[in-house]
């Protein structure tokens, strides 16, 4: 996700019950405004 320029906002503890146990998400975002990634490794 970061390569795609997201950023890590947090991680939401136990979002999810899956294969028995209670699992973790990560929240990610990502403005328009913000640099896209391509155009830095291009250098436009």
């Amino acid at each position: 996700m970061e390569k795609a320029g997201f950023q890590l906002e947090g991680v939401v503890r136990a979002s999810e019950f899956r294969a028995g146990q209670w699992r973790d998400g990560y929240l990610y975002s990502r403005l328009r405004d913000d640099p896209s990634p391509w155009d830095a490794a291009t250098g436009g």
